[in-house]
């Protein structure tokens, strides 16, 4: 199939999508699969490695994690669309190598890890918002991207202190909020 409907249930059971790991999960080096939506109440434990190398994928609908992890869409190269609520630590290699990917909006809270997360996304341009105040490590995050991208980081951070350390390419701009406190 290239359109694959994942269902909340099967003969009234709860579909349950076991946990990936490099070698192995239910879509990983899948090459024939372009689109797949999840169902509401599909179970995925962890995204880790779920579409690593889906070469032929293009979008993802609705996939909810409760632990999200890194390279989940690493070499999808024909990825230009994602509709994910992924609790992160770590979103290394998480969109490494996804060609088309032309925008994405938020780095969830959680993230502590970017390491090579945007490598080589070609297309990727325009405001991402970093919800984290934590990011220790982020090498070569944004490495191969070409188009401008503003990268919007709360300040004062390590995640700030961090990307301002990595090596950031001259297309990617960081746009500093500070944390604010209202006193009434």
């Amino acid at each position: 199939e290239t359109d694959v409907l994942v269902p909340a249930k099967i003969d009234s059971l709860p579909v349950y999508i076991e946990k990936s790991t490099s070698e192995a999960g239910v879509f990983t080096a899948n090459e024939n699969i372009e689109y797949v939506t999840f169902e509401t109440g599909v179970t995925v434990p962890s995204s880790s490695y779920l579409f690593n190398k889906c070469t032929n994928l293009r979008g993802v609908y609705n996939l909810v994690s409760k632990s999200g992890g890194g390279a989940a869409f690493s070499g999808c190269s024909s990825l230009a669309f994602i509709d994910a609520d992924l609790i992160a630590t770590s979103f290394s290699s998480q969109y490494s190598q996804c060609k088309e990917l032309t925008t994405f909006s938020d780095i969830p809270r959680d993230v502590t890890g970017l390491n090579s997360a945007f490598y080589n996304c070609i297309k990727l341009k325009g405001d991402i918002y970093c919800n984290s105040q934590n990011i220790s490590s982020a090498k070569s995050a944004f490495v191969g991207t070409v188009e401008k991208i503003n990268l919007h980081v709360p300040y004062p951070s390590l995640t700030y202190d961090t990307l301002t350390a990595s090596e950031l390419p001259e297309n990617v701009t960081l746009i500093t909020y500070e944390n604010r406190i209202a006193y009434l």
